[in-house]
């Protein structure tokens, strides 16, 4: 007569298949939330990264007298001799009846944004600027002036392997006759 239950090697059997599913079950979780957690630093990221390319946008679009110099360290003076492409950006920018110097300063891992002398970094601190140039072009001197600036950021987070590079041209809305009198 046989008794009614399972036998050992049943009971084996049964434990390694139920071992074997939940090990597959919890790789698969594990691998979801590693790739939600990229998914949101690349949203987090590429939000960052509109923000900052249209601040720059809007005011370069309002400003004039543009220079650019090749290191942050370098003197910057709007209107004053300056290169054709470097990491530094300044200007002259008319708001609210005054006038104003604003700087864009790409410092090794933030851009730093001064106006008058005020400086407060512009990223936020969860991303991370790995580079930026600015390029000027005139094609006159009666021609606006055009301003390209690439951008690459990434999170701070060292084990994401992510880097965004983005670049815009924007034009100056006033014209060089147009300038106001410094």
């Amino acid at each position: 007569m046989r008794n009614k239950g399972f036998t050992i090697i049943e009971m084996l059997v049964g434990v390694s298949v139920f071992l074997v599913a939940t090990q597959i079950t919890a790789g698969i979780f594990v691998q979801a939330v590693r790739t939600q957690r990229q998914v949101n630093q690349i949203l987090t990221v590429q939000g960052d990264t509109g923000i900052i390319m249209e601040r720059i946008s809007r005011e370069i679009r309002s400003g004039y007298l543009f220079a650019i110099v090749a290191t942050p360290e370098a003197s910057c003076t709007p209107g004053g001799s300056s290169a054709n492409e470097g990491v530094k950006l300044c200007f002259y920018r008319y708001k609210d009846g005054a006038e104003r110097e604003i700087e864009y300063i790409f410092d090794g891992s933030d851009i730093v944004r001064s106006e008058n002398g005020v400086a407060g970094k512009l990223n936020a601190r969860t991303t991370s600027i790995k580079k930026l140039r600015f390029v000027k072009t005139q094609s006159g001197t009666d021609s606006p002036w055009r301003i390209t600036f690439v951008l690459w950021t990434a999170p701070r987070d060292p084990q994401a392997a992510i880097t965004a590079q983005v670049q815009s041209t924007v034009s100056a809305r006033i014209l060089p006759e147009e300038v106001p009198e410094i």
